[in-house]
């Protein structure tokens, strides 16, 4: 037979507690940092490189980046001068339209990997 100590409302609430609070911690960490998209942009008509990007705005600066990278699929290695990166420095004292900042970052790298 197997005699066991009740437990108090008191501890059952603080373990309870202790444990949520222990949850809350992991979850709050998993949440946390930017969190990258990725847009596949293709194959090159031939079928020897193939592009995407990732991109989105850091967390705590809030600067937009986008990175795009380019792999010659036969030798199975970056295209040179790829990867491809932008990082905006964004002065918020005037507005933040986060979209916009993101849209104008990404279009100003493709435009520079585009040849």
């Amino acid at each position: 037979m197997f005699l066991a100590k009740p437990i108090s409302i008191v501890s059952l609430l603080r373990l309870a507690t202790a444990a949520a609070a222990g949850l809350f911690v992991l979850v709050s960490a998993a949440l946390a940092g930017d969190t990258a998209r990725i847009q596949v942009l293709g194959f090159s008509k031939d079928g020897n490189r193939f592009a995407f990007e990732q991109y989105g705005v850091q967390d705590g600066s809030g600067f937009p980046y986008s990175e795009i990278f380019i792999l010659d699929v036969a030798k199975d290695r970056w295209v040179k001068p790829s990867p491809f990166r932008r990082r905006d420095e964004v002065d918020d004292s005037q507005g933040y339209d986060e979209d916009a900042l993101l849209a104008a970052a990404r279009a100003e790298n493709r435009a520079v990997a585009q040849p």
